[in-house]
């Protein structure tokens, strides 16, 4: 869905997150009341010391962040284009994995296990709602 614009609710409706697609790679980037999605701060990663610290900080605020609501998901509310859908059922996925870590050598074993979360979205292009103008 490029352009899409997501919307995490809980049970009664309450705002918990928003998300925007990644036009390029398809994916969902997850939107930091403070920090935004940490991209810029990924992009000066690449170019030195200062630019890594900074995405560091910045994806374990998000990190964070995320599991802070993640789990009180029940409904999501895509827009994208000229079309937005009613909220719609939703539960995210959460497993707990470190077995990447026994591929990359590291001085020493093990680390910290790492939560993943998952939440797939379906959208019926007949239900799109095309929003009307105040």
């Amino acid at each position: 869905m490029p352009g899409a614009h997501v919307r995490f609710l809980d049970a009664s409706g309450e705002l918990l997150a928003e998300g925007i697609n990644d036009q390029r790679d398809n994916y969902l980037h997850l939107l930091h009341p403070d920090m935004g999605d940490c991209h810029d701060f990924e992009r000066a990663a690449a170019v030195n010391g200062e630019g890594r610290k900074a995405w560091r900080a910045c994806y374990e605020k998000l990190s964070m962040w995320t599991s802070s609501w993640i789990r009180k998901v029940r409904q999501v509310a895509v827009a994208f284009d000229d079309c937005a859908f009613p909220p719609m059922p939703a539960e995210a996925s959460e497993y707990f994995s470190d077995w990447y870590l026994w591929w990359v050598p590291l001085p020493h074993v093990g680390g910290r296990p790492y939560t993943h979360y998952s939440l797939g979205i379906e959208v019926d292009p007949a239900a799109c709602v095309v929003p009307k103008d105040p």
